[in-house]
């Protein structure tokens, strides 16, 4: 534990200092510098300004609001800082994700997505300088230089819209903010596959090693268990639902490393009683083990070694749909 807070206190750049976050209310500084930090420019049609976490930047478009690019920030914080001392608790995870560009988009709405840096992010080619992160074209030993991402809306914060899920609790208007909020997926789903699956690979690796004739990182094994012997979506080895198939996502659009993604989410929520709410709704039909009792009883396979962050979520999720930031 020594050691690392020593190579944390070394490197400036896992810290959070007074140059992206002011300390009353702890509002991170919005920043519109753009001097070598946009390779060939590939992010400057897109976004209007940016904060940083730890080193790893979230950037806004013009139509985000200030609030929602501060609540997004402050997300990512909980999720790296467990005491709140400015010090990244697992300073190996954050070191990876900036070493690789990892970057957190944040747009209004699917729309602006889809009609913008979507375009880019989604096309497999790595020469546009952007990729979507859980894209089976990007690993975490790529020589090219791109941002590696994962994307957020304001539309599924609190504030600005009701969930279309169907197992989602009602919409409040404005605050006490009362839909769920997808912050604590999305940015999840960036920390545990650049972060944890670079730094760890051995157990988080997101990679479909099975394909490549190399074994299986531990993550990926429990994947493999849990979707028993349904197959998979993208590969065209779906089977309808059967005994055995605990994980069914029937997305064909979601890779290898996309299933891990949503696997770990449903776990790690599941684990502190998260989607307790959603079991009978229709969220059962994709993940079997949604409520905390049911993930107690066999066969149920938690991810290894739940990383320190796991902790934000126990405390968080219980307010997730209120919208606590």
């Amino acid at each position: 534990m020594a050691a690392r807070r020593l190579l944390a206190a070394a490197a400036a750049v896992l810290a959070v200092t007074a140059a992206d976050a002011q300390e009353d209310d702890f509002v991170f500084r919005t920043q519109t510098n753009w001097q070598t930090l946009d390779n060939g420019g590939v992010l400057r049609p897109y976004f209007d300004r940016y904060v940083r976490v730890f080193g790893v930047y979230i950037f806004a478009s013009e139509r985000v609001e200030p609030w929602a690019l501060q609540h997004a920030a402050r997300v990512m914080a909980k999720f790296f800082d467990q005491d709140e001392d400015g010090v990244a608790d697992e300073p190996e995870v954050v070191e990876a994700m900036v070493e690789r560009k990892a970057m957190q988009a944040l747009l209004f709405d699917e729309d602006e997505w889809e009609e913008g840096i979507g375009i880019l992010a989604n096309d497999p080619d790595l020469s546009s300088g952007v990729i979507k992160n859980d894209l089976p074209t990007w690993n975490c030993d790529l020589d090219e230089e791109v941002w590696v991402l994962a994307e957020l809306f304001q539309s599924e914060m609190p504030a600005s819209g009701a969930s279309d899920e169907p197992w989602a609790p009602p919409y409040t208007e404005g605050p006490p903010y009362g839909r769920e909020d997808a912050s604590w997926e999305e940015i999840i789903h960036l920390i545990s596959h650049v972060g944890l699956g670079c730094a760890d690979p051995e157990r988080w690796s997101f990679l479909d090693s099975g394909s490549l004739g190399l074994p299986f990182s531990t993550v990926a094994q429990n994947l493999n268990a849990m979707t028993g012997p349904c197959g998979y979506a993208f590969n065209g080895t779906q089977t309808p639902p059967q005994p055995g198939c605990h994980y069914y996502y029937d997305d064909e659009t979601c890779f290898y490393p996309c299933l891990i993604n949503e696997y770990l989410w449903f776990s790690w929520a599941t684990f502190v009683g998260g989607l307790d709410y959603a079991c009978g709704s229709g969220i059962e039909r994709e993940w079997e083990f949604c409520t905390q009792v049911r993930a107690s009883l066999p066969p149920f396979s938690l991810p290894p070694s739940l990383p320190q962050f796991s902790h934000t979520l126990k405390r968080s999720l219980p307010r997730l749909c209120s919208g606590w930031s």
